[in-house]
């Protein structure tokens, strides 16, 4: 059930995204330099967890696009650092209704209750909650 669920969620994602020129991992990367600015590419791979040169290539698709942008380290010049733009923090803004909107629609038969619930389940699960 919980992949079912998941595939069902990440297929209704993926469209949502795509009508506004995104993929959900360029998404979430977005949020995250909107949370930690200034974050190096290999740290920002471990944040999301995914391989290094699969974060190279979302970045350079948000570079692309105008929604983020590298910088030279102010301590490491041989490092580089990772910023969301204006334009990409807009971007934020406007999908802000939107994934709220999909994730009532994906909850939405739950109680506030059941979501809680099924919340700390999941992170138990996950082993995010000791």
């Amino acid at each position: 059930m919980l992949k079912w669920c998941g595939d069902r969620s990440s297929r209704a994602a993926f469209a949502i995204f795509a009508e506004h020129g995104l993929h959900p991992r360029e998404y979430g990367l977005l949020n995250v330099l909107a949370a930690s600015p200034g974050k190096a590419q290999l740290d920002l791979a471990e944040i999301v967890g995914i391989d290094s040169s699969t974060m190279v290539a979302v970045i350079d698709d948000l570079e692309a696009k105008g929604f983020a942008e590298r910088r030279v380290d102010g301590v490491d010049r041989r490092r580089r650092t990772v910023h969301i733009t204006k334009k990409g923090e807009a971007k934020l803004k406007e999908l802000g209704p939107v994934v709220r909107e999909h994730a009532e629609a994906q909850f939405g038969a739950l109680s506030e209750d059941e979501r809680a619930e099924l919340l700390r389940l999941l992170r138990k699960i996950a082993g995010f909650d000791d």
